[in-house]
């Protein structure tokens, strides 16, 4: 999926060519975010996690409401390894992303 390829390569002009001007973006552990400025800014600069890799496993989509899982490998900003299972919910709107909720859990090893 191109937002997952997105943000994987910080690729913050795309990301943002992705997302609805009035996006709407929920995640365990973070404040709500409204609009594209705070989405992008979110993995900019506040994200924990500093370079990994999403690896979707299923997609299930119409043309208004999406959702998606899989797992994500990566490295925090203080160096540690992370993997964990998430899953994304999505509603479209004229073929941008409108709103996302994010769950992840953490595997087992």
């Amino acid at each position: 999926m191109a937002i997952y390829r997105a943000i994987d390569r910080r690729n913050w002009d795309a990301l943002r060519g992705l997302l609805s001007p009035a996006v709407f973006y929920s995640r365990p552990g973070y404040s709500e975010m409204n609009g594209r400025t705070e989405f992008v800014d979110f993995y900019k600069t506040t994200r924990q996690i500093s370079a990994g890799e999403h690896d979707v496993r299923a997609i299930i989509a119409s043309e208004s409401v999406g959702c998606c899982w899989g797992t994500f490998s990566g490295v925090l900003r203080n160096g540690d390894m992370i993997q964990i299972a998430f899953a994304d919910w999505y509603e479209f709107e004229r073929g941008l992303v409108r709103t996302r909720r994010t769950f992840f859990f953490p595997t087992s090893s």
